[in-house]
C-alpha cells in the first residue's frame, strides 16, 4: 500500500492521532493442529492500549493448508503511539473451540516513522518461538503504517501531554526498552511543562512527523519528563534540575541509565533563534544523528557498549 492511498484527514474523535493500516498477507511454516496433519488457520488482529481490548478484526480460515495467503488489510484509530498491534493467529474448529497457533506484538511507535514490510515470528503463550511442521520458524507477513491526520500538530497544542510522562517509573521503562533494542539505543528524555508550546510542538516532531520520529526510534527511546509535577522534582535534582536551562530541555542516557548530557534546546528552534520559539526540523535531525549511539560522540567519551560491558 502506497502512501496515496493511507487513510489521511482529519480525526473521527478529538483524541484521534491517526490511522494504523495492517495488512495481513500469509504465513508460512505452521505447525499441524489436526489429525490430517494440517490445520485451518485464520488471523486475528487489534490495536489497543497493552492489556486492554479493542475492535478485532478476523480473515476467512483456510482448509488444511500450513502456508495460508489471506491479503487482507485493515485499519485502526490510534490514540496513543504506545498502542500495540497485535496479531494472532488460530487453527480453526468446526465442532469445538479453535485453538491459538500463536501471537506477535508490536507498539505502533516502532514503526510510526518508517514503514514496516516483512515477515515476523510467532510466539506462544510463553514467549517462545514456535516451530512448524516443515521444521522452521513460523511467521506471519505483514505490513505495518501509521499516518497522523494532517491537523495532528494544532490538536496536540491543546492537549496535556505530559499526563503521559508523569513518575520516574516513566523513565526506569524507558531505559528497560533500551536496553533490550538492538540495535542499541540511548534514552532521551524531554523535560517541559504543559504550559509550553515549544514542548508540545518538539513532542510532535520527535513523535510523529515521519523523518524526525524515524530518526528518533531508531536511536532512542524517548520519554517524557512533567518538571511542575513535584513527584518527578526528586528525580530532576538527581539529573543537576536541569529545568534551569528553560523549557524544553534534553538529558541524554545510555542504555544502563548513566547519564551522557544535558543539552538546552534554544539553538534547535527556526531562525532568528531569540524570537521564534519553534523547533527546527533539520536542527533536531541535526541532534538526533549527533547524539545517536555510535555518533559523533561517541569518539570524545566511552562507548554504550564499553559502558554496558
Amino acid at each position: 500500500m502506497d502512501k496515496a492511498n493511507r487513510n489521511t484527514g482529519k480525526a473521527a474523535t478529538e483524541d484521534e492521532i491517526g490511522v494504523c493500516d495492517v495488512a495481513i498477507t500469509k504465513a508460512k511454516g505452521l505447525p499441524k493442529m489436526d489429525l490430517t496433519g494440517l490445520c485451518d488457520p485464520y488471523a486475528t488482529v487489534m490495536v489497543a492500549s497493552l492489556n486492554h481490548e479493542g475492535k478485532i478484526q478476523k480473515t476467512e480460515y483456510i482448509r488444511r493448508n500450513l502456508n495460508p495467503v489471506w491479503n487482507k488489510t485493515y485499519s485502526f484509530p490510534v490514540r496513543r503511539l504506545a498502542q500495540v498491534v497485535t496479531v494472532k493467529v488460530y487453527d480453526h474448529d468446526d465442532l469445538g473451540t479453535d485453538d491459538l497457533i500463536g501471537s506477535y506484538q508490536i507498539r505502533v511507535a516502532d514503526f510510526q516513522g518508517s514503514d514496516l514490510d516483512d515477515w515476523f515470528e510467532l510466539k506462544d503463550e510463553k514467549d517462545e518461538v514456535i516451530i512448524g511442521e516443515d521444521g522452521t520458524n513460523s511467521r506471519v507477513h505483514l505490513n505495518l503504517k501509521y499516518t497522523p491526520h494532517v491537523d495532528r500538530e494544532l490538536g496536540m497544542l491543546h492537549e496535556s501531554i505530559y499526563s503521559l510522562g508523569v513518575g520516574e517509573d516513566n523513565v526506569r521503562d524507558a531505559i528497560k526498552r533500551a536496553a533490550g533494542s538492538v540495535p542499541r539505543k540511548r534514552v532521551l528524555l524531554q523535560i517541559g511543562a504543559d504550559w509550553c508550546e515549544t514542548c508540545k510542538r518538539m513532542y510532535f516532531l520527535l513523535s510523529e512527523d515521519l523523518q524526525v520520529a524515524g530518526a528518533c526510534n531508531t536511536y532512542f527511546e524517548l520519554c517524557l519528563v512533567d518538571a511542575d509535577h513535584e513527584d518527578n522534582f526528586p528525580l530532576l535534582a538527581k539529573m543537576g534540575d536541569p529545568q534551569w536551562l528553560g523549557f524544553p530541555v534534553f538529558v541524554i542516557l545510555t542504555g544502563k541509565g548513566e547519564y551522557i548530557t544535558t543539552v538546552g534546546t534554544g539553538t534547535l528552534e527556526k531562525d532568528p533563534i531569540v524570537t521564534s520559539e519553534e523547533p527546527d526540523k533539520h536542527k533536531v535531525l541535526r541532534f538526533l544523528t549527533h547524539w545517536r549511539p555510535g555518533g559523533p560522540t561517541d569518539a570524545t567519551r566511552n562507548t554504550d557498549d564499553e559502558k554496558e560491558k
